[in-house]
C-alpha cells in the first residue's frame, strides 16, 4: 500500500547551501511512501519553473520514511536532474 505524503523544502533550510546558480532549493514535492516497507517510492516534483515531473521513481534509492531529512537534502539534486532550471 502507498500513501501520498506532501513535502517541500524550504528557503530557511538550506539558506547558503546552494551552490549551484539555480532555484532548486525552492523545489517542492508529493512522495509516495510504501507502508509495508516505510520506505519513499516515488515523487512528483514541482519544479520552480512551474513544471511538474510525475511519477518520479526513487526506489532504488531505498530512503525509509525515518530517514525523512534525506529525501529533503536530494530533493534539489532531482530538481537539478529533470527540472530545466
Amino acid at each position: 500500500m502507498c500513501v501520498l505524503v506532501a513535502i517541500g523544502v524550504g528557503l530557511a533550510l538550506y539558506f547558503g547551501l546552494n551552490s549551484q546558480d539555480d532555484d532548486c532549493d525552492k523545489a517542492k514535492a508529493d512522495v509516495r511512501l510504501n507502508t509495508t516497507i516505510n520506505v519513499f517510492m516515488s515523487l512528483d516534483i514541482y519544479c520552480p519553473d512551474g513544471v511538474i515531473i510525475p511519477n518520479l521513481d526513487i526506489s532504488e534509492d531505498a530512503i525509509s520514511i525515518f530517514d525523512k531529512e534525506i529525501l529533503e537534502k536530494r530533493l534539489p539534486e532531482y530538481c537539478r536532474v529533470h527540472c530545466d532550471t
